[in-house]
């Protein structure tokens, strides 16, 4: 004989649970409710900033080359730098000669030492300089821990020290913060890639023809976007050709990327009143491919685009900051995860909607939207004289009123 006991938790009643967690004022005699949420810690979100490939351990072990003996004065000096970079500022480089500098980057270099930080803060000193080593910067962060805001400030340079390419793959984001995009003022490229999952793109449309408004709202009354050459929105069916009456604000776009989106070829004759040609990517893909035998750690499409929008830029306002443009540092900052990037290759070519800016002074009365008709319903009164007032509520709501 066997004896089986089951033992369930007891229930308990919601309303009564509901009641417990409420708190008494004994002061003011209300009732409320508090609610204790753990604040995200500034040094773990900051943590990208000073994270690097390398470990300055490797650093204590390293002997100086062509040397068996006592270390030199100037190694010992690297050595200890190298093992206290977090506390580097730019007051520490201000006074330093670049020719010095130069030797202490090299060993950063070497180390794989270089975090954003560091450069930054060598960049924000040494930017007039012929550093061919300082010119480039990678930057990943696969999930963001907090929101974009948080990442648009350390990325931001307002004496355009820097530019920033800024890529956005795989991420839901609130419209606020991608309107908020437009205080960085540094930034020359944007590429915007929607996430696979096309289910939520249509239930959360985020990137749609109404953030790019707010965009050429903010270029036109408050300058932003100053050195924006590109701008890619990819895999996004709320984009229009609507979006293109937005574009004459910014003074330097040049490329306006698609892919994916609800412009079609069958939209050229539209484009080309607003300035704008439909052109094929057969010269961003030889970019493309000379770019990959220079560098193997760019992201090259975005770079290869970046490159080829200075030599269509016509505008005179911004064409004598072309070349000063091309030799500033860039800090490639990618957010999000690395998808598949097939849209310069030479299959999908025909599948590849970049529009090209080719005039640059366009009428204003060219930019507005067409204005939309609406017919307004004429309101028929029957011919009676023995017009009743139910029969006028009829006509008026389309619903009998019995009086």
């Amino acid at each position: 004989m066997s004896l089986r006991l089951t033992i369930r938790p007891a229930r308990l009643d919601p309303i009564a649970a509901e009641y417990r967690a409420l708190k008494f004022d004994h002061d003011s005699g209300q009732v409320y409710d508090e609610t204790v949420r753990k604040a995200v810690d500034s040094r773990i979100w900051r943590y990208w900033q000073y994270k690097t490939r390398g470990s300055n351990q490797h650093v204590k072990v390293d002997k100086e080359e062509g040397n068996r003996g006592v270390p030199s004065l100037l190694n010992l000096a690297i050595r200890c730098t190298l093992q206290n970079l977090d506390s580097i500022d730019r007051e520490c480089l201000e006074g330093l000669d670049w020719g010095i500098a130069e030797i202490l980057w090299r060993a950063i270099k070497r180390f794989e030492l270089d975090s954003f930080h560091i450069w930054r803060t060598f960049v924000s000193v040494y930017h007039s300089e012929d550093a061919s080593s300082l010119l480039y910067h990678r930057q990943s962060i696969i999930v963001p821990s907090v929101s974009l805001d948080h990442y648009a400030t350390p990325i931001m340079s307002p004496n355009f020290e820097w530019l920033t390419h800024l890529t956005i793959s795989g991420l839901f984001l609130p419209r606020s913060e991608l309107v908020n995009l437009c205080r960085i003022v540094n930034l020359s490229a944007l590429d915007i890639v929607a996430p696979k999952t096309l289910e939520k793109i249509v239930t959360i449309p985020t990137v749609d023809d109404a953030l790019v408004r707010s965009w050429s709202r903010e270029a036109a009354s408050n300058g932003a976007f100053p050195k924006l050459r590109v701008l890619s929105i990819r895999n996004y069916e709320t984009i229009t050709q609507t979006t293109l009456s937005y574009l004459s604000t910014f003074p330097s776009l040049t490329l306006y990327n698609v892919t994916g989106c609800s412009i079609h070829r069958d939209h050229n004759v539209y484009a080309k009143k607003l300035g704008w040609s439909c052109e094929g990517a057969e010269d961003l893909i030889e970019a493309m491919q000379r770019d990959k035998q220079n560098s193997q750690t760019w992201d090259i499409p975005i770079q290869a685009c970046f490159r080829r929008a200075g030599f269509l830029i016509q505008n005179p306002t911004v064409l004598g900051d072309v070349e000063a443009d091309n030799r500033r540092p860039v800090l490639n900052f990618r957010m999000g995860p690395s998808q598949s990037i097939d849209i310069f290759t030479a299959y999908n070519v025909t599948r590849s909607f970049v529009f090209q800016r080719v005039e640059f002074e366009v009428p204003q009365e060219t930019r507005k939207e067409p204005d939309k008709v609406v017919k307004k319903r004429r309101l028929r009164v029957k011919s009676s004289k023995q017009l009743k007032f139910e029969d006028l509520l009829g006509d008026f709501g389309g619903v009998k009123y019995g009086l």
